[in-house]
């Protein structure tokens, strides 16, 4: 077959350039299965860039979110066993009232040394902290909330927070993007007050020898009971909600992360796909270099 010389010169340098494209995208191919990624800057991922900055910086939120809420849950058991122990220090208030009401067992008590006891009990653990902050004083959480318990409501029987130090502002905590809520109990929720107004009532009961004060007392720490119940009741609520935005906050984390690997992850099929469609284009290209090579002087001059 004659091929001129000016036709031959350029379907060789069409060959040479085809054999580059070629071996430049099968070397990228390449690079792609074996690293398991389309590309190792921005540039390779073309239009996908910002999807690909999109997706990953709803993993990282999720990520912020998850990590702060794991603290968040921390923070709350923490709070939880504290009031469960209260629980169990009110059970034992209410007991040494009823006692003490028992004209046959009550002078031997020395109920006002015992419930001085409680209320110091009581105090601890009101100022109970958590990596390094307390967590019942409001937005206040650099000193103990509840640092006396000694002196009485300003109203003997009547509840008030004249113990508590701490901040009448709430930590507000967010769990995502759109749910927020405050920390649900501090140190002078009314389950407190009403605990701290009975057992110093009691004490004023047991100087003056007043069964009246004594029933007064047992029906105050009785109600006191009550709101201690609920705002353990919150507290887990809290904790079970916090769980579960965590385990939906995962979920997406693993959406977008699906995401992100669509534009970024090669797609192992459709790569050797075009390996061996790029082979074979080396292979033909190959073919007519190898037949252009073996054309003679005079083939070039016809």
């Amino acid at each position: 077959m004659a091929i001129n010389r000016v036709g031959s010169v350029t379907l060789l340098n069409d060959t040479l350039t085809h054999v580059t494209n070629a071996q430049g995208k099968l070397g990228d191919l390449q690079i792609a299965i074996s690293s398991g990624i389309k590309s190792n800057d921005f540039a390779g991922l073309k239009g996908g860039v910002e999807q690909y900055t999109l997706f990953n910086a709803q993993q990282r939120r999720a990520d912020k979110f998850i990590s702060e809420n794991t603290v968040t849950i921390s923070k709350m058991q923490t709070a939880s066993t504290s009031i469960a122990s209260l629980t169990t220090l009110a059970d034992n208030m209410l007991k040494l009232i009823v006692n003490a009401r028992n004209g046959a067992v009550g002078n031997t008590l020395q109920l006002d040394l015992q419930m001085k006891d409680y209320l110091k009990t009581m105090g601890s653990m009101l100022n109970v902290s958590f990596a390094g902050n307390y967590i019942f004083g409001g937005t206040n959480s650099s000193i103990p909330p509840v640092p006396d318990t000694s002196a009485p409501p300003v109203t003997p029987g009547i509840a008030d927070a004249s113990y508590y130090v701490g901040s009448d502002e709430d930590v507000v905590l967010r769990v995502d993007e759109l749910t927020t809520f405050a920390f649900p109990v501090r140190a002078d929720d009314s389950a407190f007050q009403k605990i701290y107004a009975a057992a110093h009532l009691a004490i004023d009961a047991s100087k003056s020898g007043s069964d009246t004060l004594f029933a007064q007392a047992q029906t105050l720490m009785g109600n006191g009971q009550k709101d201690l119940n609920s705002a353990q009741s919150r507290i887990s609520n809290k904790i079970i909600n916090t769980q579960s935005t965590n385990t939906e906050l995962t979920k997406l984390k693993v959406y977008w992360k699906g995401l992100a690997d669509d534009v970024s992850k090669t797609d192992l099929v459709t790569a050797s796909t075009q390996v061996s469609s790029y082979e074979s284009v080396l292979r033909a290209s190959f073919q007519v270099y190898a037949r252009i090579s073996q054309l003679r002087l005079s083939d070039y001059l016809k």
